[in-house]
């Protein structure tokens, strides 16, 4: 749902003011039941040492850290998609394309979001097989992702994506060094 394709077959069906609140409430309710219906396989395969498990957990909530930063410093972030909905209720004109811009954890990667993600589904201190399965599929998902919103943001954003894209990592930041400027 996430795919412009897709959406753009949706919205002859589903006013495009509403589209991104109904994709976030799916999410949602996937989200919800796959936490309400798992069932775990089996004992843990590796439990790792108390310190280790410390360090694993002080992960987790730095990259939860970073992931809220990620996902304020983009402009206008609309988690929930709400906005268009609540524009087109009161009157006001859609929003209007904004401009390439790089802020915060984008000048290190393209899609630091994503990397998060991976970093907080890996950081969990005790895998079972169903944990691993999980994380390997949650993980190939997210590396597919990030191919294909590229291709959209180059359709989007052209050249300036394009430059961005030559010196800006997908997912795993080279340097303590910001590989872009910030705007």
């Amino acid at each position: 749902m996430a795919r412009s394709r897709f959406r753009r077959r949706t919205h002859r069906i589903i006013h495009p003011e509403f589209y991104d609140a109904l994709y976030a409430s799916l999410s949602g309710v996937c989200l919800l039941a796959l936490a309400i219906f798992w069932q775990p396989v089996g004992g843990p395969l590796f439990s790792p040492p108390i310190w280790l498990r410390w360090i694993m957990s002080g992960l987790f909530f730095l990259a939860i850290a970073v992931a809220w930063w990620g996902a304020s410093s983009l402009e206008k972030f609309d988690s929930l998609g709400v906005a268009p909905a609540w524009n087109m209720f009161r009157a006001r004109p859609a929003n209007t394309p904004h401009p390439f811009t790089v802020r915060g954890p984008y000048r290190w990667v393209r899609h630091p979001l994503y990397f998060l993600g991976i970093v907080i589904i890996w950081s969990g201190p005790v895998f079972t097989l169903d944990r691993l399965l999980h994380n390997f599929l949650w993980s190939a998902w997210i590396v597919v992702g990030a191919h294909l919103e590229d291709r959209e943001l180059i359709a989007r954003f052209g050249d300036a994506y394009r430059s961005y894209r030559k010196t800006v990592p997908m997912l795993i930041p080279k340097s303590i060094r910001p590989r872009h400027p910030s705007v």
